[in-house]
């Protein structure tokens, strides 16, 4: 009875570890950040990695600009696609070094003819 609590108690001790981890440690993954050309942060910009032709995850930037990206990827990521409403979507290649800061352009008609009203 008594291994089967210590069982217990380990597991729930090591939820408790990852939670803080996930939750209080900040981005423990690499962290991308997108931003305007004026420097200012781009909230809610959706942020998907291909590796090879499939999408393999999708997440959002939070109000500071950033999101977390996993480290290790199976196959190897080849680029990251970046699109938000109001923005010129773009494609870059899967970065190197971290943090990777991405300036993204607002669309106007000359950015996005085919927008126009």
């Amino acid at each position: 009875m008594r291994s089967r609590t210590a069982v217990v108690h380990a597991v729930g001790m090591a939820l408790v570890c990852l939670w803080a981890g996930v939750c209080l440690g900040g981005c423990a993954e690499h962290r991308m950040i997108l931003e305007d050309p004026a420097g200012k942060p781009v909230a809610g910009a959706r942020v998907t990695v291909y590796c090879g032709a499939a999408s393999f995850r999708q997440d959002l930037t939070g109000a500071d600009g950033a999101v977390c990206l996993p480290r290790r990827f199976e196959p190897p990521p080849q680029f990251v696609g970046i699109s938000k409403e109001g923005f010129v979507p773009i494609f870059v290649a899967y970065p190197g070094q971290w943090p990777y800061v991405v300036v993204i352009r607002r669309h106007t008609p000359t950015t996005m003819p085919h927008l126009r009203r």
